[in-house]
């Protein structure tokens, strides 16, 4: 896996390099634009929120704001699982 520098807004750049380069020739911006349309997603929300999913278990029990043990169960993940699956952004490894 790729280690990702940072997100960007591929709608934005597109519709910047649209405004820029308006009046040169529109074969190249054409065959420019098409070139980071067919970029992969670097960071599929929708995925990552499906792996956090499967990776959850349930808690037998939760503390309230005093410190009370309550008997209701909670679904976590584990905070490094957690990070790993983030900065995996959703990718298959």
């Amino acid at each position: 896996m790729c280690r990702m520098s940072r997100l960007i807004d591929a709608d934005k750049l597109l519709n910047r390099i649209a405004e820029l380069f308006r009046n040169d020739d529109l074969y190249l911006v054409g065959k420019f634009i098409g070139l980071i349309e067919q970029q992969p997603t670097a960071f599929d929300v929708d995925k990552v929120v499906s792996e956090l999913e499967k990776s959850h278990f349930h808690t037998d029990a939760t503390f309230d704001d005093d410190g009370y043990c309550n008997d209701d169960s909670e679904e976590v993940v584990n905070l490094d699982e957690a990070i790993e699956i983030i900065k995996a952004g959703g990718e298959d490894e």
